[in-house]
């Protein structure tokens, strides 16, 4: 947490801005897409807390551990979880 301190301290002292930092329960994260679209709504849905769009405006997929991300591929075989956003 040192790192993010010192970076609000900096950002409080230099530009004046008040900043705050809270934890996210994410370990993994994995870029999603699926030639099923309504299938990749569903998963959208059930799962917006825990999806983000990159600067390239890819949908990721945030998991708290391996273990769930593994459980959610299982349970979703027409979403493909991509490493990479190039395999996207």
């Amino acid at each position: 947490m040192l790192q993010f301190d010192v970076t609000m301290s900096r950002l409080k002292e230099e530009y004046g801005v008040d900043a705050i930092y809270e934890s996210v329960d994410c370990s993994t994260a994995r870029w999603v897409g699926s030639s099923d679209e309504k299938k990749l709504d569903e998963f959208t849905r059930r799962y917006k807390p825990s999806l983000a769009y990159d600067t390239a405006e890819a949908l990721t997929f945030m998991a708290p551990d391996k273990w769930r991300l593994n459980y959610i591929m299982k349970e979703w075989p027409e979403i493909n979880f991509y490493e990479t956003r190039e395999h996207i």
